[in-house]
């Protein structure tokens, strides 16, 4: 057939990729969660929320949010954007539960080639969604 459009090489696809560099942040509950006081732990999550809220604000945190907390109460992670690992690192140190020694943070290097986004922004509303 002569509208037939030829299937893409590899180096066309991977040419295409996205390449967009940012950092995970897989947090995981130290041998000191389990010992602190649930209020305790209660008020270094408010601090924990600040933080993420200003990272938001500025940027920084593109997503977060908790992993299995049924089976694993305190791990989770956060995709946050950095100039460098050296960067990332640093930042995840100042995650307050990180710095209360409740929690012990990893950052690894995330490369994201592809993937789909939809937003949708009603103004009149003040309503957004992200799918």
């Amino acid at each position: 057939m002569p509208d037939e459009i030829p299937e893409p090489t590899l180096e066309q696809l991977q040419a295409k990729a996205r390449r967009l560099a940012l950092f995970v942040v897989m947090m995981t509950p130290s041998d000191r969660w389990a010992e602190a006081e649930p209020g305790a732990r209660g008020a270094v999550l408010r601090e924990h929320l600040l933080w993420q809220q200003r990272l938001e604000r500025t940027g920084v945190l593109l997503l977060a949010g908790p992993l299995d907390a049924d089976l694993t109460p305190g791990r989770g992670m956060a995709v946050v954007r950095a100039e460098s690992r050296e960067a990332a690192v640093a930042l995840a140190e100042t995650e307050p539960f990180a710095r209360a020694g409740l929690r012990d943070n990893e950052v690894r290097a995330w490369t994201v080639n592809e993937g789909s986004i939809t937003l949708t922004v009603r103004l009149f509303d003040d309503h957004g969604t992200l799918r």
